[in-house]
This record gives structure tokens, sequence and C-alpha cells, in this order.
């Protein structure tokens, strides 16, 4: 886990990932130079939490992080996580069950991803469409085939769990010139070295969507790093696989119409009427993201329709013991997880309690934070 200045929401990531069942669980927490009280409380709770282990980042990016994590880690499987994000309990028994039994080197889930404001809450699956079944096998080339406006596929944001002899083996590491889209990379570049991506379709990781993310601050330098990663495995791999310049030149001209787009932002702020003029003649495609990006930031700003949100207001549990004890793994769906996940992590202390006690012994035990 990567860690720079995720605020109150660092807490609820740690506890979700040690209230893991079925699997000894080490979390190995790198803060990268959080300024926000992280790192206090992340050294108070590791002295109390042998599980815990805390590292000092070199500060340079997620990317880098993540490396110094995994060369630290001594489990047989190792998997990623974000500060800001939440996972099911049963979410890393689940996963390596799936790979041991399918025989697969890398494992992942849908994203439930959520955002919230002070009039309600928002959530959906984010991979959409691409996982039809409970088992989806991803290749490398559904992987870096984009699939919607931007530059890629959702699924470059799934967190995977990796066998770690595997891992060993195929040399892969994060690129640190990289700071956003680092996972996706990362990903790309085990699949290229042999290793076989099977995704769920239950969605047991929660992907917390908030303006501070660094996924919502992409810039155009961010964008030159993916373009300029995108060149670097297409000349790594490209004599191993004849097929991969064709694969890579549609994700390499949607990253190009990305800059471009993100360009057109930074020149609208900061009135710069010539340069915006020259972006949008260069490459016209871009206008669409553009207003997208517009599109997105209005929504953020002034809200989304009544008719989007979840119906449970903030800190109120909006199900029953009785529904929570009927619902098994494989009869979820997406209501079911908002009704169970958000609301629980935000309810008051005497709500955990009392559900915590009528829940023992169910899919969902533990859940309540």
């Amino acid at each position: 886990m990567a860690c720079l200045n995720p605020g109150g929401f660092l807490q609820d990531a740690v506890q979700s990932c040690l209230s893991q069942r079925g699997v000894d669980v080490e979390l190995i927490v790198v803060d990268d130079g959080s300024s926000d009280g992280s790192r206090e409380w992340l050294e108070a709770y590791s002295r109390e939490e042998p599980r815990l282990k805390l590292l000092n980042g070199p500060g340079t990016g997620p990317a880098a992080a993540r490396n110094l994590a995994i060369s630290a880690a001594r489990g047989d499987w190792v998997s990623v996580m974000d500060a800001d994000d939440i996972i099911h309990p049963d979410r890393l028994a689940r996963l390596v069950a799936i790979a041991t039994t399918k025989k697969v080197e890398i494992v992942a889930d849908q994203l439930l991803a959520f955002t919230e404001n002070e009039d309600g809450r928002l959530a959906w699956p984010f991979i959409g469409d691409l996982l039809n079944a409970p088992l989806t096998e991803v290749s490398l080339p559904v992987l870096v085939t984009p699939t919607d406006a931007g530059f890629g596929s959702a699924l470059g944001y799934v967190k995977p769990v990796i066998r770690m002899d595997f891992l060993k083996k195929s040399g892969v590491v994060y690129d640190t010139t990289v700071r956003i889209g680092e996972d996706f990379d990362f990903l790309a570049n085990l699949l290229a070295n042999g290793g076989r991506l099977l995704v769920s379709s239950l969605p047991l990781y929660f992907y917390r969507r908030h303006p501070s993310s660094l996924s919502f601050r992409l810039n155009s330098h961010d964008a030159d790093a993916l373009i300029a990663a995108n060149s670097r495995f297409l000349q790594k791999y490209e004599t191993q696989r004849p097929d991969i310049r064709a694969l890579l030149l549609p994700r390499d001209n949607a990253l190009r119409r990305y800059r471009a787009a993100v360009r057109l932002v930074e020149d609208v702020k900061r009135i710069r009427p010539l340069s915006a003029l020259s972006t949008l003649c260069q490459r016209p495609s871009c206008a669409i993201i553009f207003a997208g990006f517009v599109l997105e930031g209005l929504q953020r700003r002034f809200g989304r329709s009544s008719a989007s949100l979840s119906p449970f207001p903030r800190g109120q549990v909006g199900i029953s013991s009785e529904r929570l004890r009927q619902l098994t793994p494989d009869a979820l769906d997406t209501d079911s997880l908002l009704q169970v996940a958000i609301p629980l992590t935000e309810a008051d202390e005497a709500t955990k309690k009392r559900l915590s006690l009528e829940i023992k012994d169910t899919f969902w035990a533990g859940f309540a934070f």
C-alpha cells in the first residue's frame, strides 16, 4: 500500500486489509512523505499490530513505493491496494482460491466504484460490460485495447493478486517514470511475460473516487510519461510478439488524443487561447474528451441527479440483519453490495456492535469495521 496524504480514508483501508479472513496477511505500507497525520497514525498502530509494517518511501510516486513494498513482502501471494479504498474481508481468500483451482498466476475482481458528497452516494461496477461471466480470462490484446473515450481499458484499474514466485521469475517491476497508470503498465508487462489473468465478476474491491485522488489529477506531463512507457513496451516485446505494434497503435493514438485534451484543459485554465486553438487544430478529436472533462467537472461541482444516488443517507445502515443473513457470495449484485459496504463503514459504533452480533458466522461477519 502506497500512502501519501490519504486523510481520513486510511484507517478504513488498513482495517479492511487486516480484517481478511482465511488467509495470513502481512500489510506493508510505504509512506511517501505524508503531512496529514497519516504517518503518525501508522507509526502508532504498527506498534500494536505486528502484521503492519511501515516503510519510508523515496517520495517519487506510487510506482517506486509499490516496488519497495513488494521487495519487502514475504508471502506466497502479493496484492496491491490503494490507501483510500476498501476491500471485503473475504476478498483475498476467494481470489487465491480461484487462482489455485484454475492454476493461473494472476487473479483480480470487478471494482465497485463509489463516490460521495453531502447530498448522497453513487456507486457503479467500474469495469462495465467487459465482465459478462463469473470468470473472464483477460489476454494482453484485450487489456491494451482502448474501450472508451480515454486511452485504455477499465481493466487496467484492477488490483490483481499475483503469485510471488511468478512475479520474481518474471522480473517485472513498476515503471517509476509513470505516476498515473502505473498499475496498467505493470499488469501488461506481467501478461507479456506469460502470466494468465482471470477476473471475477464479483466486486469485492471498493474503489473510492474523489477529487483528491491521483487518478483525478492527470496532467500533460503524466500523459507524456504514459506515451513514453507505451513506446518502451513496444521496443521491449516487439521481437517476441510480432503483433504487438498493431496491438499498441490504437492505445498510442488514444494516449495522444488524451494528452491533447489535457493540454486543452491546461490552456483554458491558464487563459492561453492561441495555444488552445493550436491544440484543437492538431488533434480535433480531443474535443470529445475535453467535453467529457467539462461535464465530469460540472457533475462533481453541482452534484448528480437524485435518481442516481443511493437512497441511504450518510451514516444510516439501509439493510437489515435478516437480509444480510440471506445474501450469499454468489447471489450478490451491485445494489446489495452498496447497501452493505459503504453504510456499514460509516455506521455509529452502537449499530456496528449490534450488527456484528446479529450477523455472526455469516458471509458478512466482520465487515462492520
